[in-house]
């Protein structure tokens, strides 16, 4: 479903309520997507609505002060702070043995980004100068390319390249294996931040374009608020921040750390997000 489909279906439902005078409500189910100009009409109608945390509890009420707005969390984010299996198990599906580094580099649907982005950080691992590091590249399930397309830049890598699907490992395994992960505005720093994995957001200029055509804006949430760091295509730099990252014990491993904890605590169980909402629901505060 493209986004401009879900605007339209949005606006109806919303439509429809209002006209029927039907209580109703949105999720906004990550940063900011609140504040896209299609809501502008409809929000201020609705008598509630759920955010991802209390940080954007104060900025949706900025935009709507007349509606009531609960902290949430996401339902989908909380998947990855629970790993099904031990990673010594799964390091053995991606044939990485256990002197060996993870970079895990989640994709995404769009082929030329994806392409960049792999290219990038595979020459970023090559320039690390290091031996000992795999990069798992992880397939969006909405990439319908055939994975024959990334044949080039498999074959001529001189590190290793595993490709993966969510389908042959679950997204909370695959970030417990990870010793640093690459990514490019992927919903995968979630994981990073609830298992405290060191994380760089690795943008090439038309990823970041991109960004900006969906939200509005250049800026990526996790890198402003401090739980990954920011890179704008420069595999070298890029190499320097992966050897930085792979000792835990550096300041800015540290730093990540923390900040990761204290952003983005463990939930306490799996559908904690949905507990809250039926919780506000049923209460009928709104």
């Amino acid at each position: 479903m493209t986004m401009q489909v879900i605007r339209v279906l949005q606006s109806q439902t919303a439509t429809i309520a209002i006209e029927r005078n039907i209580t109703f409500g949105f999720y906004a189910d990550t940063y900011g997507c609140f504040s896209r100009p299609w809501f502008n009409v409809v929000i201020p109608r609705a008598s509630l609505l759920f955010v991802v945390n209390e940080d954007e509890v104060k900025k949706a009420k900025e935009f709507f002060p007349n509606i009531s707005v609960f902290s949430s969390g996401n339902s989908v984010w909380e998947h990855f702070a629970f790993p099904k299996h031990h990673k010594d198990e799964l390091r053995e599906i991606v044939s990485v043995g256990a002197n060996s580094k993870v970079v895990l580099c989640p994709l995404g649907k769009n082929l030329i980004v994806n392409i960049l982005h792999l290219g990038g950080v595979v020459e970023a691992v090559v320039m690390t100068g290091r031996n000992d590091l795999h990069v798992v590249a992880v397939l969006h399930p909405g990439d319908r390319n055939d994975i024959d397309i990334y044949n080039d830049l498999t074959e001529n890598s001189q590190m290793p390249v595993v490709f993966i699907s969510s389908e042959e490992m679950s997204a909370p395994d695959l970030v417990s294996i990870t010793d640093v992960m690459v990514e490019s505005a992927s919903t995968f720093f979630v994981g990073a931040a609830f298992q405290q994995k060191p994380c760089i957001s690795y943008f090439t200029e038309i990823a970041l374009n991109r960004i900006e055509q969906r939200t509005g804006s250049r800026e990526w949430k996790p890198c402003e608020e401090g739980v990954s760091i920011e890179i704008h295509g420069n595999p070298k730099k890029l190499a320097k921040k992966i050897n930085e990252l792979l000792d835990p014990n550096t300041d800015t491993a540290i730093r990540l750390r923390e900040m990761q904890k204290k952003l983005y605590p463990k939930p306490a169980k799996n559908g904690q997000a949905v507990d809250l909402m039926m919780k506000v629901l049923l209460s009928s505060s709104f």
